[in-house]
């Protein structure tokens, strides 16, 4: 089966495995029968309490206390939670990696609640601690305009600390644009 799907892609993209061309890609690792099945199928139907259709699904995330961590991690969820739209709620801390969600979701999709804060640091291997300069700096640029302002202000990314934090508070995100969680 697999093999009959890779030979009709080569035929509908015009290459001829008989004659030698070959795709540098294996066209079955990106279309494989279940990534089809998947691209193809219709999406479930939600539906609410009555049983009738919801067509106005919004995901909701509320982040009380967001950790830091993997860099990459973050990376994945944040661009997830983009595509799907989600609304997210910062109710809390938002440590480290956390504050990556600004380069990601638009300030409509991003509330900030009273008493919520983001704490920046230096980036470090979460073996040793050790100072990683390069993923400070690429940190601070994946960052929105005014967060990287507001850095600048307080030192720039340079002199973030290895080991505390410069904490961006509530209303310091508010005054940037972010709305107030109801």
């Amino acid at each position: 089966m697999r093999s009959a799907i890779t030979l009709s892609l080569y035929i509908a993209i015009g290459i001829n495995p008989a004659a030698g061309q070959l795709p540098n890609v294996l066209p079955y690792a990106m279309f494989s029968p279940e990534s089809i099945r998947q691209q193809t199928a219709a999406p479930p139907v939600l539906k609410d309490f009555a049983g009738q259709p919801r067509l106005d699904v919004q995901k909701v995330v509320v982040i009380t206390r967001g950790e830091g961590g993997v860099i990459r991690e973050h990376h994945r969820k944040y661009a997830v939670y983009a595509r799907e739209k989600t609304k997210v709620q910062i109710i809390g801390g938002c440590y480290s990696a956390c504050t990556l969600i600004t380069a990601y979701l638009n300030k409509d999709q991003l509330c900030i609640a009273e008493g919520a804060f983001f704490a920046f640091h230096a980036a470090r291997t979460a073996s040793t601690g050790e100072n990683l300069p390069y993923e400070t700096e690429r940190m601070y640029w994946e960052q929105p305009m005014h967060i990287r302002d507001w850095i600048d202000r307080n030192g720039g990314w340079q002199m973030l600390p290895l080991n505390g934090f410069w904490t961006m508070y509530d209303r310091d995100l508010w005054a940037m644009g972010y709305p107030r969680c109801q």
